[in-house]
């Protein structure tokens, strides 16, 4: 049975825009609605020129003819050119420009974070840490590349054979950029504090953002949830810090509880100030007796990273 991947709510149609087996265009044909977004939706698709199961994203029907929406996924096309990575869902085709704009994506068999966590609950200690080990190091190879995600949640990482990887790369922009008009972008209980109030991008704000996930991995609660807001602000976390993990949950160790409170310092200033210096947290805090994502001799590798 194939797993949804993608952290996208069900189509709020009553039926589904092409049945199993329709051709969505020349040599793809729909297999299953996963689910869709503010502009675009995913379908599971079979692809004749690969033989395989694949992701197609595409503009929702009445998005269909607006220039901006294909130029979104151009620019997400562009992105994932850009990037090369085990832990990255691999961009197969960028069709942007056909007469119905699309992009074929891997498809990546493995429920996503937050599947998880609702079926299971909590990870163990080890597991959050190693999902954060991996998260880290594919966030260095993105800064590394000058590009910040903005939009890393549970919902937007699936784990292949265990390993994490990182979807959904329809907001990365450059580091350094400002903030586009109107209201931020991102998902509301996982943006840094500055990127709610649409700063220029940083890289702190995706190192923010993976203290909100090993928070919920290690308690199974949110960080910061719609129902905590207040009138007049609508992201709590500007007003308020979370319990501590160890509090929400104290067999949270302390280790691990204190690479998540420094991920999640309201100032940027005050977090990590980088993904490695967080994967050095990270690999300092795996539980005595649990073995990393790495050998050990790429131990002392990590000061000249």
């Amino acid at each position: 049975m194939l797993t949804v991947h993608q952290d996208l709510a069900p189509a709020p149609i009553a039926a589904p825009r092409f049945r199993p087996g329709d051709s969505i265009c020349p040599g793809l044909f729909a297999w299953e609605l996963l689910g869709d977004g503010h502009r675009t939706e995913c379908w599971l698709a079979w692809s004749v020129p690969l033989w395989s199961h694949v992701v197609v994203k595409l503009p929702r029907e009445e998005h269909l003819h607006e220039p901006r929406t294909a130029a979104r996924l151009g620019r997400e096309g562009r992105t994932l050119r850009r990037l090369q990575h085990p832990a990255i869902q691999r961009l197969l085709d960028d069709a942007h420009r056909a007469s119905l704009p699309h992009l074929v994506l891997e498809y990546v068999e493995g429920p996503t974070l937050d599947t998880l966590t609702d079926e299971e609950g909590p990870l163990t200690p080890g597991e959050v840490v190693r999902v954060g080990m991996q998260l880290a190091a594919c966030l260095h190879y993105v800064h590394g590349q000058g590009l910040v995600h903005l939009d890393l949640k549970p919902g937007n990482v699936a784990l292949r054979e265990g390993r994490a990887v990182l979807l959904d790369f329809d907001i990365a922009r450059p580091a350094g950029q400002p903030a586009p008009p109107g209201a931020a972008h991102g998902s509301r209980g996982y943006m840094a504090p500055e990127q709610c109030q649409r700063a220029a991008t940083d890289n702190r704000m995706d190192l923010f953002a993976l203290g909100t996930v090993l928070y919920e991995l290690a308690t199974g609660e949110r960080a910061f949830r719609s129902e905590d807001a207040v009138p007049g602000c609508e992201y709590p976390q500007l007003l308020t810090r979370p319990m501590r993990a160890r509090v929400c949950r104290p067999s949270v160790p302390v280790d691990l509880d204190l690479v998540i409170h420094a991920l999640l310092e309201r100032e940027a200033k005050l977090r990590p100030q980088s993904a490695l210096e967080t994967l050095r947290m990270l690999a300092e805090a795996l539980p005595d007796g649990e073995d990393g994502t790495w050998p050990p001799f790429v131990d002392r590798l990590m000061g000249s990273g």
